[in-house]
């Protein structure tokens, strides 16, 4: 299932448009021009360092900064900054080049470049185009993407790996505190390892329970060669949404690159 249907068939989720209401900001864009772009870094009054999240394997590899941590400003004219998590210093060069003097509602070329090759920290800088765009227009950001709806229905999101194991524990215990739905990244090495894990997980929550599933793909610019395991080729993304919609999975997210566009709609179009 896509994930439209699940926002449209579950209570309270709206389905979200992904493109700008372009004519309706076209006064704000008109006046607006990047300046810069900055790497402000923060302090907190005590550095606790780098702390592993429980889940986490050396595969895993995500892991919380708390305390003296960056942001990443991107500057106008007008005086407006907008604001996302810091990217690496050796990186900021790269991106002034790329931003400064540009109309930052251009946002989904920003995005396209900030992506490719394989520039995984692009989100953090688009993370502060989206709260620039924001602010210029002196809207709530569910508001720019179509609105609609003042509630939504919220999942557990898992960001690590972990063994197959932890997450059948969480997914048990999150249901246990009260959640609807958790979303699983679907990361392993081999497809057979991403369908148990969701099979574990259904059994031990039963067909009353959400799961979404996460491929992660989206920075990915072109079609797996086979050197990379955290890349699928068109066969491992179809064939991994096939198993997952015999398991009753909501929405299987980034199975492919950002801008394959080709292929994400012939895969949409086969499942469908």
């Amino acid at each position: 299932m896509h994930r439209r249907d699940f926002l449209s068939k579950l209570p309270g989720l709206a389905t979200i448009p992904l493109m700008l209401p372009q004519a309706a900001l076209a006064a704000q864009s008109a006046r607006l021009q990047i300046t810069d772009v900055r790497l402000i870094r923060i302090k907190l009054i005590e550095d606790k360092g780098i702390l592993a999240r429980r889940v986490d394997t050396p595969r895993g590899g995500l892991h919380v900064q708390i305390g003296n941590f960056t942001v990443t400003e991107v500057h106008t004219d007008q005086g407006l900054v907008g604001i996302g998590p810091g990217i690496p210093p050796e990186n900021i060069e790269y991106v002034k080049n790329l931003l400064v003097d540009k109309d930052p509602f251009e946002i989904n070329e920003h995005a396209a470049a900030l992506y490719r090759p394989q520039r995984r920290w692009g989100a953090s800088v688009e993370i502060a185009l989206w709260d620039l765009l924001g602010k210029a227009t002196n809207l709530p950001l569910y508001k720019l993407w179509g609105g609609g709806r003042d509630k939504v229905l919220p999942y557990a999101a898992m960001w690590g790996i972990g063994t197959v194991e932890d997450r059948v524990e969480i997914a048990i215990r999150l249901k246990e505190d009260g959640w609807r739905a958790i979303k699983l990244r679907s990361g392993f090495r081999t497809m057979e390892e991403d369908i148990r894990v969701v099979e574990l997980v259904r059994d031990a929550v039963g067909d009353d329970f959400h799961i979404l599933c996460d491929g992660n793909k989206a920075p990915g610019d072109a079609d797996a060669n086979g050197e990379d395991p955290t890349l699928w080729n068109f066969k491992r993304a179809y064939d991994t949404a096939m198993a997952y919609q015999e398991l009753n999975v909501y929405w299987l997210e980034e199975p492919l690159p950002r801008y394959d566009y080709e292929r994400l709609a012939e895969l949409n179009r086969l499942l469908a």
